[in-house]
């Protein structure tokens, strides 16, 4: 933008140099009166018409000017006006979109067997099997590949009995976190907190299987977005009880003021 444009366009400007030319003008005449030689008087008289005649030409054009800085300043404001209208309708239509697939979530929840009491017992199988990988072989807390490989096994052993439930429970609270996390018509911060809002959704069984899901090739996705929006934080006494802590960064289990806003 041409910064000497807007300078010129200001109003105050154009009144001050308004009033200056005028003011010239009024004083060229008397001035040139007092200091010219009286045959040249008649002459300097006379181009006191054709400096009238340039103020016209110059207020005209200031005219002008002001005109288009009126236009511009009122076309800027109607793409500042614009641009609000625009972001508030996107984030109405991003919370509208929000609570009605919460909403679809919970009724996931509430149709699997039993209300969704069997993520409870499909969480305690999966922490018993650890914990049994674990008390048979001691060795896998000190070598935390070979923990990880353990681990992943069975899981792979949990999908498979119980993939009809785990499937599509997965691939929607995904989904959530990640329609959240992608969203452009809202700040890092608003993204923590409706973040925040689904995850306070979630029982500590459904955050035990999301910790385990987070840990296997197939939920790499999801293992991206745990630590983004601290989604362990209501279950890091259990990971430390699990000894696995670790397995996670520390802004897994703790929450921030915002998270990085990129996509």
């Amino acid at each position: 933008m041409n910064h000497s444009y807007n300078f010129l366009t200001r109003p105050r400007v154009i009144v001050v140099i308004c009033i200056l030319l005028f003011l010239l003008t009024i004083a060229y005449y008397p001035i040139a009166h007092a200091i010219q030689p009286k045959e040249e008087r008649l002459g300097q008289f006379g181009d006191t018409f054709g400096a009238l005649n340039s103020l016209i030409s110059g207020l005209a054009f200031l005219g002008v000017l002001y005109s288009l800085a009126l236009q511009q300043k009122e076309i800027q404001q109607s793409v500042d006006d614009t641009k609000i209208l625009i972001a508030r309708e996107e984030k109405r239509a991003f919370e509208e979109t929000f609570f009605n697939l919460l909403k679809v979530f919970n009724n996931l929840v509430a149709n699997l067997p039993d209300h969704g009491s069997s993520l409870t017992w499909i969480a305690t199988d999966m922490e018993n099997l650890v914990r049994h990988s674990i008390l048979t072989t001691p060795s896998l807390i000190a070598d935390r590949e070979k923990l990880l490989h353990s681990i992943q096994l069975n899981y792979d052993k949990l999908f498979r009995d119980h993939e009809n439930v785990l499937g599509q429970y997965f691939s929607m609270a995904y989904h959530m976190f990640r329609f959240i996390h992608r969203e452009k018509a809202i700040n890092a911060y608003t993204k923590k907190t409706y973040a925040d809002i689904f995850r306070a959704q979630l029982s500590i069984p459904e955050l035990t299987l999301l910790f385990f899901n987070g840990l296997h090739p197939q939920g790499e996705n999801f293992k991206d977005l745990i630590p983004r929006y601290a989604i362990l934080k209501h279950i890091k006494h259990q990971a430390d009880k699990w000894k696995l802590t670790d397995l996670y960064p520390d802004s897994a289990y703790i929450d921030t003021e915002a998270c990085e806003d990129d996509n």
